[in-house]
């Protein structure tokens, strides 16, 4: 199986020998997981300059209210490098003399008394002196917050699902995306701001800019339903950009989320690019397979279709003098010239992630290949089966969503297992599956994973309820429901203790427990139980961390495991 290239939105680099960063870090954001009680699960993500000073081990969170302040470590937990490796050289993030950055993730559990009015923020000097949209930047500092109000109702903040294009060709047409995912349902409203140096202090735009146009008048375009900036016609250099994500609950603004990033506008020295690739199924290539070209965006309502092609007798096709814009590809099989295969998009629709656009600032040809999926299901007895359903993607309200692929991979060979097709009830079954841990995967094009379902099958067992909602801002494993829906205060049925647990978590429900389900924050699942015999759930065998319990399909509650 190929690996997927991720020549994308969120993995995005250049190929230029002129570089004019003097500082490390050049944007990020900060986020919050509402855990239980007054617990949170806080996460700082910096973007930061391969070339400039290494990322720190931890970092210092600043935490202030109208009642209370402090200041707390983050512990670095992860790195992943925002640069794909170009054909002509390495990056400096591997080595090589080429512009690289990296998210340096931190995170912890902060602890916020019922206060109003919380900021959670992070500061730093100095900023790069060669930006040259913002006045004397190089003494500016750097600074990143969020807001929120716990006083009424827990809360998480909205994530970004996707890193900031950090590079982009003066050449085309390119788009940022700040999409955010709000898992609690509320309404979210972006803005273009200020980059701040402090929590109430705007860093001036030099003249020919401004907070909405910070890219300079007229070369750009922004989406307040989704924080995405469309970039054509701005001069070459280091520009920063900031986006404030407004959360409203019933029309009450409750929190306010910020991103802020650095883009630079390069000469790629690429007039056009062109997009070869070859359809095949890991071992044999098909020719007269139609292939499509589309113009990405952010769900397939808004991607335009620009041209198509049959592949050749080699089964390759290639698609020449594209302009410098994001681009995806897709396959159109005839299952009855070529019986036994499903439709895939770019690189195999079962691995669909992160948008797969092809696109890049290094390389004028860019890999397309379309490896087909097979429909052939193993034989076993194990059966997985959920349903999915729709938050307002391609229709108002919490409706099924019928025809879409949903695929089992295998975790330990990252290989299709299964497929099925969703109904017109928006539910789905796969059948005889062997034994085995997989990652189930729906493919809504356009649409990224924000979670997933990691069922086991074991002698035979089934998975049931493996739901999934598609939401214009990602699908996420589970059923649509807001902590503000089950958590409220005067109507709560469900609750856990105690919590922290540390051996033994006891559930206290005013219904009878049919199936119990706990899984981790990234959606595995480490137990589901049909029928509990007891309320006192042995826990002890579980390592330390944040869990969620799903309760007869419908309540859910998280605890923390010590």
């Amino acid at each position: 199986m190929k690996k997927l290239l991720l020549i994308c939105a969120i993995l995005t680099g250049v190929c230029s020998q002129n570089r004019i960063f003097a500082t490390h870090e050049q944007g990020g954001d900060i986020s919050y997981l509402h855990i239980s009680g007054n617990d949170y699960l806080v996460t700082a993500t910096l973007f930061v300059d391969c070339a400039g000073i290494p990322g720190a081990g931890s970092i210092n969170l600043d935490v202030s209210s109208s009642c209370n302040s402090f200041t707390t470590a983050l512990a670095a937990v992860d790195t992943v490098e925002l640069t794909p490796q170009c054909i002509v050289s390495a990056s400096t993030c591997n080595g090589g003399s080429l512009p690289g950055a990296r998210a340096f993730v931190y995170s912890g559990i902060v602890t916020l008394p019922p206060c109003l009015d919380w900021y959670l923020s992070y500061s730093n000097c100095c900023r790069n002196n060669a930006v040259i949209n913002l006045q004397n930047a190089g003494t500016q500092n750097i600074h990143m917050g969020t807001y929120l109000d716990n006083s009424s109702a827990p809360n998480s903040s909205p994530i970004f699902q996707q890193s900031p294009l950090l590079y982009m060709c003066n050449q085309g047409d390119f788009c940022i995306n700040n999409t955010a995912y709000d898992i609690d349902g509320d309404s979210l409203v972006f803005t273009l701001v200020n980059p701040k140096s402090g929590p109430s202090t705007n860093i001036p735009f030099n003249a020919g800019y401004s907070a909405t146009q910070p890219f300079g008048a007229g070369n750009s375009t922004f989406n307040s339903a989704n924080g995405n900036i469309c970039v054509s016609g701005a001069a070459m250099g280091a520009y920063q950009a900031a986006v404030e994500v407004r959360e409203f609950r019933n029309g009450n603004l409750i929190a306010i989320t910020t991103r802020e990033f650095q883009t630079q506008v390069i000469n790629c020295g690429l007039n056009s690019v062109e997009i070869t690739g070859n359809v095949n199924d890991g071992s044999n290539s098909y020719s007269n397979v139609k292939v499509y070209l589309f113009e990405h965006d952010i769900d397939e309502a808004g991607m335009t279709l620009l041209d198509s092609t049959l592949t050749n007798a080699s089964g390759d096709y290639t698609f020449t003098n594209l302009a410098h814009i994001q681009y995806m590809t897709k396959a159109e099989i005839d299952t009855t010239a070529i019986p036994g295969f499903l439709p895939s998009y770019h690189m195999g629709s079962y691995y669909w992630n992160n948008g797969q656009i092809i696109y890049s600032t290094c390389d004028s040809t860019l890999n397309g290949d379309i490896e087909l999926a097979s429909t052939t299901n193993p034989v076993g007895i194990g059966v997985i089966s959920g349903y999915l359903n729709g938050y307002g993607v391609f229709r108002s309200g919490e409706v099924p969503m019928q025809g879409y692929m949903v695929y089992l991979i295998d975790l330990a060979t990252e290989q299709l297992v299964a497929h099925a097709q969703t109904n017109e009830f928006g539910f789905y079954e796969m059948n005889n599956l062997p034994d085995g841990d997989y990652r189930i995967l729906v493919d809504v094009p356009g649409l990224i994973h924000t979670s997933y379902h990691f069922p086991t099958i074991s002698v035979g067992s089934t998975a049931h309820q493996m739901n999934y909602t598609a939401t214009p801002n990602g699908i996420f494993a589970g059923d649509w429901i807001s902590t503000l829906d089950i958590e409220n205060v005067g109507n709560k049925t469900i609750n856990l203790y105690p919590n922290p647990a540390q051996d033994n978590l006891i559930i206290s429900s005013s219904e009878h427990i049919d199936k119990l389900i706990i899984h981790d924050v990234q959606g595995k699942i480490v137990m589901n139980i049909h029928q509990p015999s007891s309320q006192n759930i042995d826990v002890s065998n579980l390592p330390s961390g944040i869990y969620v319990v799903r309760i007869n399909g419908r309540h859910v509650e998280k605890f923390v495991k010590e």
